[in-house]
């Protein structure tokens, strides 16, 4: 009898036909035969469970012994500890869900965090408006719902699916969206594979707004979307220049200064201060030369670029009033550093002559001024939706 005893262990430790040999020692049948989800490991047994139900090679913050419950997917964690000074989030720090869901052990998906609902109202969709002296609050709440998707919870949640006015992005492709805030002529590359300084390329999203005009620093092109907001709720109404700004009205900055090619330095001021887009009157100034850029000066005493390339000179120069706010070129885009090139345009709301109701996209003007966009006085009265 104690032959067979041992004939029969050595059979299950060499062929390994465990479950199904289960007689005597090395047997897993108080693991439940391994759930049939795995092997038993003859030798002490032990299940080597499949790969989803435990298996060495699975993420988990739990693995049944029998191998009966399953593994969830895992990803590259949203928080881990850092593996030095500067590395953190690599390949190394996965976890199951991400670390940011709970994993359903009977079907193996994770249940990702939904996130906050944040309840608040939404500062540019508040307008006073003053009839008889008596004003009135125009508000609407925004509802926020963020929180994770994906199989392993890697994927963040574009804030109320983008409110149908976008497309939700990863960070990977936003950089390299020309369309993208803040604009730049410059396209990049931001990829993370096994990279730890973008390890959230395919992971972070944001709403890239959609517009019923072409977005950017070009010929034509405009430096706002239709469709903005973190959610691409609101809705910027049409576009003018303020008929009550000419070409006749002072300067705004004055100041000494010398130039050279395209380098301005500024050695005092005397009104006002130096703006990226400013245009400049002077002798020995070009027609049509504007600031272009910061260098060392921030608005004044300092050195700064001109658009255009001037024989060495100095005296007094003026900056003149941009006359027409949407020619927007030599003006920067909000938070971007290239300016805009020649024919671009700035959106006005409203031609600077009413107030935008957001949530609409739609003027009401001041007395006296008519127009879906406002720029238009007295009796020349037009209705069209002419949005640039």
């Amino acid at each position: 009898m104690n032959l067979i005893y041992v004939l029969v262990f050595f059979c299950c430790l060499l062929i390994e036909l465990s479950p199904s040999c289960s007689y005597g020692i090395g047997d897993c049948t108080a693991l439940n035969s391994c759930s049939g989800h795995g092997k038993c490991v003859g030798s002490n047994s032990t299940c080597a469970c499949f790969q989803g139900w435990g298996h060495s090679s699975d993420i988990s913050e739990y693995k049944a012994p029998d191998c009966s419950t399953r593994t969830c997917p895992s990803h590259r964690a949203w928080a881990a500890l850092p593996a030095g000074d500067e590395t953190s989030h690599g390949v190394a720090t996965k976890k199951e869900c991400a670390g940011r869901g709970i994993c359903d052990r009977q079907l193996g998906k994770c249940n990702c965090f939904p996130g906050t609902i944040h309840h608040y109202i939404h500062p540019l969709s508040i307008t006073f408006r003053i009839y008889c002296q008596s004003p009135y609050l125009h508000s609407k709440f925004y509802w926020f719902y963020v929180g994770f998707t994906g199989s392993a919870c890697q994927r963040s949640k574009c804030l109320n699916d983008c409110s149908g006015h976008g497309t939700c992005t990863s960070m990977r492709r936003y950089a390299r969206e020309a369309q993208a805030l803040p604009l730049s002529t410059t396209i990049y590359d931001y990829d993370a594979d096994d990279s730890y300084t973008a390890w959230d390329s395919d992971m972070i999203f944001a709403c890239l707004c959609d517009s019923s005009w072409t977005v950017g620093l070009g010929a034509g092109e405009t430096q706002e979307p239709e469709y903005f907001g973190p959610d691409c709720s609101l809705r910027r109404c049409p576009s003018g220049d303020d008929p009550r700004t000419t070409s006749n009205m002072n300067a705004i900055a004055t100041y000494e200064a010398s130039w050279s090619g395209t380098t301005l330095s500024i050695n005092s001021v005397a009104l006002g201060a130096v703006t990226v887009g400013q245009r400049l009157s002077g002798t020995g100034i070009l027609t049509d030369t504007y600031v272009s850029a910061f260098v060392t000066g921030s608005g004044s005493i300092g050195t700064y670029t001109l658009s255009k390339s001037h024989s060495s000179s100095s005296g007094t120069i003026n900056g003149l009033y941009h006359h027409n706010e949407t020619d927007c070129e030599g003006i920067l885009p909000t938070g971007g550093t290239t300016p805009g090139q020649v024919g671009n345009l700035c959106h006005v709301d409203c031609s600077n002559r009413g107030i935008c109701d957001y949530v609409t996209g739609v003027c009401e003007c001041f007395d006296d001024f008519y127009g879906s966009n406002c720029s238009l006085t007295g009796s020349n009265i037009n209705y069209s939706n002419d949005w640039h």
